[in-house]
């Protein structure tokens, strides 16, 4: 007695001549068709050979029928190694149909219709090596059900108990079923994520044993463990392709020895039409020898099932499904740009810097104007994001003559740093001094106020009272000044490119300052008994200013106001209030300024106003 695999396909038997010596029409009583077609679901996830618990809707049905070859399920091996073909050429049109009167509870039945086989007895019986064809038969009839109490809605994991009855309708003489029922008893399992799909069948199937009289080999009973598995995977959410692989383990090790185990892996593909239609087919090949196993299965088929409509998972809730979200555990960031990859996209961004030289201008204002208008106005670094291939125009000012200008132009992805160049935009002050006969006035000076020390002009001469001042643009302030002579004064904004001509004539003057204190050639008056000034005292007092404004720094003046008469300490008060008031309001600083009223004017004192630097 031996055991010989055919290439890893055929089923090897050992054949005791003796066992049908004396049988002349054998009733083999055995099934090696190999192959049921058991769900007729239109879920593109569905396996083709074996059941999963798939989220079924309530009052759910589904119809299918596939047609079938099969090259070589059954082969026998005589005790002299010549191999006999006991079934082959197999057409068949397996049915399916299935019902669910509530979500989670599925009947099926299933009934292989063989169309024709090529068949005979084994070597050793009364008929020999004759053999024979057959035109279409039942196979055998199974019920099922399958109860899911655990199912996969929009993914996740599902787990079922199956229960299946076999009919013994099939024709035992051509190898195509049992001479009694058989039933089977298992678990079904799936688990979904994304578009992957795992499923899985474990169970026990009870076979009727076989008689002496009836066994081509000596086997004892058909009971078997029932396994299959497999994946498949969503290409589109109407069609997916799967790999199962199934085998059926003889629990008999002495059927086991003889039989050996069945086992074929198939690929697998179902299209499903909006309207449930679906077709469906599969290539088997035969990956161990065993009765039912053939060395090729080709399958093909369709029908029609209500399978519940699925909505594709968004793990991320950004309204892109994770089969088609690139980052499916991150939303969208819905921005116009690459919104349909499902990821926390960033804009193409470009980061501004005002730049002189190799110093980075943290202080510069930065005004960006983009091209649908949107103006961006800040100091420091600027970010401007957008789609790839705006352009944005920038203009740069740092303090009051530093500019700079760029057109930028977004990158097609990520980040860049762009550095404005800033530099000084200037001007020129054309300088011209006289003295009241309209001489030229050697010994003049000039002095710039500009906040900006960056704005100021770095040569100030004058000669034979002329000169050309080279500034940077802006507001500015000018005084003109020479020994013995009026302070000159004028304001004006230098723009780019241009030359300003001052042309200052200066009179002599009636103020200037010695041993600290500041003398005018007239003393300020006030009308009599009040602390009005006259107005030629306020034309002194704005000499005064002028001059204390033309220094490089306003010195500390104190202005001591005097008078006459039995209030003279309030009016004396009022007096020094309202000269500095005169002074404040030509531009000297207040607080630069100290009014003291000192009283009684002394007897030897005509100045009602005496005007004192502090130190």
């Amino acid at each position: 007695m031996s055991v010989r695999p055919l290439s890893g396909l055929l089923l090897a038997l050992v054949l005791p001549s003796a066992a049908f010596a004396q049988d002349e029409s054998p009733t083999y009583g055995f099934d090696a068709h190999g192959f049921r077609f058991v769900s007729a679901d239109s879920d593109p996830r569905a396996p083709l050979r074996f059941y999963r618990p798939g989220d079924t809707p309530s009052l759910g049905w589904s119809l299918g029928a596939v047609a079938e070859y099969a090259t070589r399920p059954l082969v026998f091996e005589s005790p002299d190694g010549t191999r006999f073909d006991a079934s082959s050429n197999l057409a068949a049109v397996n049915l399916a149909g299935g019902f669910a009167p509530v979500s989670g509870l599925r009947f099926d039945v299933s009934a292989p219709v063989v169309l024709a086989n090529t068949f005979g007895g084994a070597p050793g019986l009364a008929d020999g090596y004759v053999t024979e064809s057959g035109g279409p038969t039942f196979g055998d009839l199974r019920i099922s059900v399958l109860g899911a109490p655990l199912r996969p809605a929009n993914g996740g994991i599902g787990l079922g108990l199956l229960a299946a009855l076999d009919l013994p309708t099939g024709d035992p003489e051509r190898w195509l079923g049992t001479r009694g029922p058989a039933a089977l008893l298992g678990l079904a399992g799936t688990a979904e994520a994304d578009a992957l799909t795992l499923n899985a069948q474990l169970g026990a199937r009870l076979a009727p044993n076989t008689r002496p009289e009836d066994r081509p080999a000596p086997t004892v009973g058909g009971d078997t463990f029932e396994l299959a598995g497999g994946l498949s995977y969503l290409v589109a959410p109407s069609f997916g392709l799967g790999l199962e692989a199934n085998a059926s383990i003889p629990i008999d090790a002495e059927v086991r020895a003889a039989l050996s185990v069945p086992a074929e892996v198939t690929l697998t593909g179902r299209y499903r039409t909006d309207a449930g239609a679906y077709l469906t087919g599969g290539l088997g090949v035969g990956v161990s020898p065993g009765a039912g196993s053939s060395p090729v299965r080709l399958v093909v088929g369709g029908g029609f099932g209500t399978a519940a409509e699925r909505a594709p998972r968004d793990t991320d809730v950004d309204g892109i499904t994770d089969r088609d979200d690139t980052c499916p555990l991150e939303p969208e960031t819905p921005n116009g740009y690459l919104d349909e990859d499902g990821c926390t996209d960033l804009l193409p961004r470009v980061v501004v810097e005002a730049r002189a030289g190799n110093e980075v201008l943290t202080g510069a204002l930065v005004k960006v104007t983009g091209p649908t208008g949107v103006v961006i106005e800040q100091t420091g670094l600027v970010t401007v994001e957008g789609m790839p291939g705006e352009k944005h125009d920038v203009v740069v000012s740092a303090g009051a003559c530093k500019a700079g200008h760029a057109m930028i132009t977004l990158p097609a992805e990520g980040s860049t740093t762009t550095a404005v160049p800033v530099t000084r935009t200037e001007g020129s002050v054309l300088v011209s001094v006289f003295d009241a006969t309209g001489l030229p006035l050697e010994g003049a000076q000039v002095r710039y106020i500009i906040d900006d020390t960056a704005c100021r002009p770095s040569d100030t001469q004058l000669k034979a009272g002329r000169g050309t001042h080279v500034m940077g643009t802006g507001p500015v302030k000018m005084f003109v000044t020479a020994l013995g002579y009026d302070v000159y004064q004028t304001t004006f904004t230098l723009v780019e490119g241009e030359q300003h001509l001052v042309e200052a004539k200066l009179r002599s003057t009636s103020v200037s300052i010695k041993e600290g204190r500041l003398k005018v050639a007239t003393p300020l008056q006030f009308n009599a008994g009040t602390a009005t000034l006259d107005l030629r005292s306020v034309t002194t007092t704005q000499q005064v200013a002028a001059l204390l404004l033309s220094m490089d720094v306003v010195p500390k003046l104190e202005i001591g106001g005097y008078a006459d008469g039995r209030d003279a300490k309030r009016l004396s008060q009022e007096r020094a209030d309202a000269v500095r008031d005169q002074l404040v309001l030509f531009g000297v600083p207040a607080e630069r300024l100290v009014a003291a009223g000192k009283g009684a004017l002394p007897a030897n004192q005509k100045e009602v106003i005496v005007l004192a630097v502090l130190p």
